[in-house]
């Protein structure tokens, strides 16, 4: 990604291909686009190549709820728009539902980023304005060839457009609540002011186009019939926006008292804009209408004295739009009015240009006093800034580092992180065998040195769960830092043996399938690397025909059996993607199907495959064929853990539940395999039983040269798995850092075992680890004391189950829900070169800031930035923090996109080679993780308030209800119950901000936790999350107690907001639902409760 148009560089110079693209849009025709609360709108300024041409088309329609105006070359225009249209129409296909609009910015971005990096391909030179509604509501994105995408409130591009966004700068505070017919009005004016001198707008050349609420309905929903979907309207269809146009600039021309209204009246009134009640100081900087400025001159006259300074700067001696014809007596009227005018307001126009001079001249001093970082903070006053929009999706402008953020910074670095991800890799460490041992010795050695704590004998400071001593380095407070591990014995098993053939008739091996990777020479941990299996998956023998069964999920197996495939008895080969692995194995359980086969599909490989042209791994950054997949199959929506202590610690005497009876677990067996051996067994099937588009779309893949038939096949498969299943001793390390206050304690967290090296899951997240704990300790060594206790936790057998962390949060539940406020989750930190978070809504603005406070190790002078903050699923160790205790919580990594080298996840190829040379060659992702936990971490535990943002909580919780409105519009329930419990939730929220402000304003909070307001405010900001447990759990899987967010029935990772009510309603077909409904109104009030007990 480039950031500007001038500035971007490279070790050869200025990237010349880039600035040409750019200049390509800066002399394009111009393109105005606005949005407000209900509608956006493009207004684009159409050319003709000759007096002998038509006007060429500028507006382009994407989707009913998706157009674009765009500023360049126009077949590049078109190649990227039927890019977009693709898009579009398959996520309607495969998803059934409109493409978001944010998505469609990201996966457009990617494509056009690749144009800059790649030999032999030049950057589009095309720049777009999207205007587009989803359930978000109205979206303005601007896009430029250097692949950066940002949201607007209004923008312009093309020639002359810096002229444009001066008017639309002006105008700001009208957009928010225009109607659509005002904004076209708007969009216009601003259009205008891109024409040279003595131009004026003609219907011809310019196109309109406009989209608002409910263009994106679902097309079965009866909504979809009052939609004001993407329209354009060009030629006569503007004739009633041109006559009030026209209208208008007549005002703006003519003295106030010598306008008159036009010849025949327009159908709509013109927009308005109220008056404002601001001072004469702000007046001159900010003028809320064009008319006001121009209605106080007549034409030919002086600039009016409340021209806004940028205006006046940049004013040019351009005729006026010419009036209606006017007779000599009223001409005469209107020069006797200017002449009048000019002395007696010529002194305060000298006043104030003299007061503006003056503050001007403060403020260039005041800029070059400062140092560089409080310069950052004049980039707030930016137009561009200004204009962005400022929420979950969009980056905000940073500030600048504190002392301390600053001295923590200057401590990671990539060589650090590389040699760290280097000794964590050098062997495989699975849960429980003897690597993970060393593992835990090591990382007791390196934390206790880092951070200044005791570093005697590692072995001696491992404790078994529940010890007296393991309990009080825990929960007692203390002076120094302090750091040790805890053992817990828990069910895992490991592989004893496995095959797979294909037999005739008879019974007799046509086939034997290799279940092993290859061993590759160009790296080395390949040959030491260790059995592809499935944690905790049934151990026996199964064989029947082949069914191909697509992602494996309720919904596919539904549809094979409405197209008359049976399943029962089968095997069922699916690959991944969609739903979690063990759900995929309890679904083919559920369908009938004795046995299942996983494989990993270039399906999900995006642009990086063969089919191509990129070469395999070690050679190329494509999927390497004899790739395998491992994973657990155990059913982690339904309960995380240890499968044998369901709800309880697993201390070394615990009792434990017979394995038959543990409903989480698999009743039939399965093998990972890789997409070479799936090719195999996909020959079977051909010709038999359905083709797979015949199925639904993309239910099959794109492996080389396999066709994808559902069968069943006419030859039998046959397999077995053989596992050994033991209690065996895993082990969690603790780090825990004394601060001021120990009853609001941050945590952070990654775990530390891997399916095999994991130098992506979890090393890279291990060696961003170690990177933090040496900033810290650098901070920890200048005698600097954090205002809240920080704990870092190295969780084991989280590969297995989460089980490391659910033991942990079962064992401390009681103790954590008091003194916990906060965990942040690092699990593959780098896999990829997209950063993504999600989290607790509450925490997405702390998020949002400290991206923008990392430098981007992409693109010199740039920052991270985040697009969306998601909801949090499941499927790493915050899961027990969130759902089970009801503590916030984070998850942040740099994560692959579709241009992205292959991520070979849960394979022996994700080993310190790969990362070396295609993960992340120089490490400075690795690098900026590692500042961006610590910052995460620093603002978590020294912020006078806790950074927990009761208002965004609010407003997400809103946008789940719509959500859930938009996909059960028909559902009955008691909504007004719902909607009223909701608002108490909004107004205990906004009361609680603003007593923060307040607090702070009168400088109770500054320096200290300790004043008693300040205890009590951040009191009920560490229990808002726990208002939204409930003891009876989630139907089907009472663990799960979060009434807000948790992982979908069947999902496993993926997030469903109000989960108790929302799949009574989808899933459970109504069952429940009032009762669901109710529960959830009673956590609500608990939540808006928590927010405004006592006083302050």
């Amino acid at each position: 990604m480039y950031v500007c148009d001038a500035d971007a560089v490279s070790p050869q110079g200025r990237l010349h291909q880039v600035e040409y693209a750019l200049e390509a849009v800066k002399q394009g025709s111009a393109v105005v686009g606005l949005r407000s609360r209900t509608h956006a709108v493009i207004v684009a300024l159409k050319r003709a190549p000759s007096e002998l041409a038509a006007h060429q088309r500028k507006v382009l329609k994407i989707d009913h709820h998706i157009g674009i105006g765009f500023a360049g070359l126009t077949s590049d225009a078109r190649v990227l728009s039927h890019y977009m249209r693709q898009l579009a129409l398959s996520s309607r296909l495969m998803y059934t539902r409109p493409l978001p609009i944010s998505r469609l910015m990201s996966t457009l971005a990617d494509r056009a980023q690749l144009n800059t990096m790649q030999y032999g391909k030049r950057p589009y030179g095309v720049g777009f304005l999207v205007i587009g509604v989803d359930d978000t509501g109205p979206h303005l994105y601007e896009f430029n060839p250097t692949g950066n995408c940002f949201e607007y409130h209004a923008m312009s591009l093309g020639a002359r457009n810096q002229s444009a966004k001066t008017y639309l700068e002006r105008h700001l505070d009208a957009f928010a609540d225009a109607s659509r017919d005002e904004l076209i009005l708007h969009g216009l004016r601003a259009l205008r002011e891109t024409l040279p001198q003595n131009k004026q707008l003609e219907r011809a050349a310019v196109s309109v186009a406009f989209v608002g609420p409910g263009a994106d309905a679902d097309p079965r929903s009866p909504a979809v019939r009052d939609g004001e979907k993407f329209s354009l309207l060009e030629g006569d269809d503007l004739a009633e926006w041109f006559e009030q146009y026209v209208y208008l600039l007549t005002a703006d021309s003519a003295p106030a008292s010598a306008s008159r209204p036009p010849t025949r009246a327009p159908r709509r009134p013109p927009p308005r804009t109220p008056p404002r009640t601001a001072s004469a100081a702000t007046r001159w900087t900010r003028t809320s209408s064009v008319a006001r400025d121009s209605a106080a001159r007549p034409p030919g006259g002086p600039l009016p004295t409340t021209m806004h300074v940028c205006q006046e700067h940049r004013a040019r001696d351009r005729t006026p739009p010419a009036a209606p014809a006017q007779s000599d007596e009223k001409r005469a009227y209107a020069d006797e009015a200017a002449r009048r005018l000019r002395p007696r307001h010529a002194w305060r126009t000298y006043l104030l240009c003299a007061c503006s001079a003056l503050l001007l001249l403060w403020r260039l001093y005041s800029y070059a006093a400062a140092g560089p970082g409080a310069r950052a903070r004049v980039h707030g006053g930016d137009v561009r800034c200004r204009l962005r929009v400022a929420h979950a999706r969009t980056p905000e402008c940073h500030g600048p580092l504190t002392p301390l953020e600053q001295a923590y910074v200057q401590v990671p670095s990539a060589a650090s992180a590389r040699a760290a991800l280097q000794r964590y890799t050098a062997q495989h460490h699975y849960a429980g065998e003897p690597g993970d041992r060393a593992s835990v010795l090591r990382l007791l050695d390196e934390w206790s040195a880092l951070l200044g704590a005791d570093t005697r004998n590692a072995s001696a400071r491992v404790y078994e769960a529940g010890s007296a001593e393991s309990r009080t380095l825990m929960e007692s407070a203390a002076s120094a830092p302090r750091v040790w591990a805890d053992t817990y014995a828990v069910w895992l098993d490991e592989p004893v043996h496995a095959s797979l053939r294909v037999v005739d008739a008879q019974g007799r091996a046509v086939w034997n399938a290799s279940l092993a990777e290859d061993v590759l020479a160009e790296d080395p941990a390949s040959a030491h690397g260790l059995p592809a299996f499935h944690g905790y998956s049934f151990s026996g023998n199964a064989s029947g025909p082949l069914v191909y069964a697509g992602t494996g999920s309720p919904a596919d197996f539904a549809r094979l059996r409405a197209r008359g495939v049976r399943v029962d008895g089968a095997i069922a080969l699916v690959r991944y993607g969609g739903l979690f692995r063990g759900l995929k194995v309890r679904a083919a359980q559920e369908a009938g199907a004795v046995g299942v086969l996983i494989y990993s599909d270039p399906e999900e490989d995006g642009q990086v495959t063969e089919a191509h042209g990129y070469a395999p791994y070690p050679a190329g950054p494509a999927r390497q064929p004899s790739s395998v997949q491992r994973g657990s199959v155990q059913a982690l929506s339904f309960y995380p853990g240890d499968p044998s202590t369901p709800g309880r610690p697993s201390y070394r005497n615990a009792t434990r539940a017979p394995w038959s009876e543990v409903d989480s677990l698999p009743r039939i067996p399965s093998l990972p395999l890789s997409y070479a051996t799936a090719k195999q067994l996909l020959a079977l099937t051909q010709g038999r039983g359905v083709r797979a588009e015949e199925v639904r779309p993309r239910f099959g893949g794109e492996i080389p040269g396999a066709e994808y038939w559902t069968g069943p096949s006419a030859l039998r498969v046959s397999m077995s798995n053989g596992m050994r299943h033991a209690t065996r001793d895993v082990w969690n390390v603790y780090a825990v850092i004394p601060g001021r206050i120990d009853d609001e304690r941050i945590m952070v967290g990654n775990h530390r075992d891997a399916w095999v090296f994991g130098a992506g899951d979890p090393a890279s997240g291990t060696a961003v680890m170690h990177e933090l704990a040496r900033g810290l300790g650098a901070l920890l060594a200048t005698g600097w004391r954090p205002q809240r206790t920080i704990v870092l936790a190295s969780w084991d057998a989280e590969e297995y189950g989460l089980v490391g962390s659910t033991e942990f949060g079962e064992d401390y539940a009681p103790f954590l829900s008091r003194h916990v406020a906060m965990y942040h989750n690092l699990d593959m930190a780098v896999k990829g070169s997209q950063l993504e978070a999600s989290g607790s809504p509450s925490l997405a603005r702390l998020l949002r800031g400290v991206a923008a406070s990392v430098p981007d190790p992409h693109v010199p002078g740039a920052r991270l930035r985040l697009d969306r903050v998601a909801p949090l699923g499941s499927g790493s160790d915050y899961t027990v923090f969130l759902q089970h205790l009801g503590i916030p919580s984070t998850d942040v990594s740099f994560r692959r996109t579709e241009t992205d080298p292959v991520y070979h996840y849960h394979s022996n190829y994700d080993s310190f080679t790969w990362m070396d040379k295609w993960g992340d060659p120089g490490f400075a992702r690795h690098e900026a993780m590692a500042r961006l936990l610590g910052l995460l971490v620093l603002r978590s535990a020294d912020a006078p308030f806790l950074p927990i943002h009761t208002p965004d909580m609010a407003a997400q919780l809103w946008d789940a209800y719509r959500e859930l409105r938009r996909i059960a519009p028909r559902a009955a329930a008691p909504w007004a119950q719902l909607e009223a419990a909701l608002r108490r939730v909004q107004d205990a929220a906004a009361q609680l901000h603003r007593t923060q402000r307040e607090l702070e304003a009168s400088g109770e909070a500054r320096g200290s936790l300790e004043p008693p307001r300040v205890r009590a405010v951040n009191a009920r900001l560490q229990r808002v999350e726990q208002g939204f447990l409930d003891p009876a759990g989630l139907v089907q899987r009472p663990w799960f107690r979060h009434l807000g967010v948790a992982p979908g029935r069947w999902l496993g990772y993926g997030a469903t907001t109000l989960p108790g009510l929302t799949e009574s309603i989808t899933l459970d077909d109504g069952a429940h639902a009032a009762r669901e409904l109710r529960r959830l109104v009673a956590a609500l009030d608990r939540v808006a409760a928590t927010m405004s007990r006592g006083t302050l």
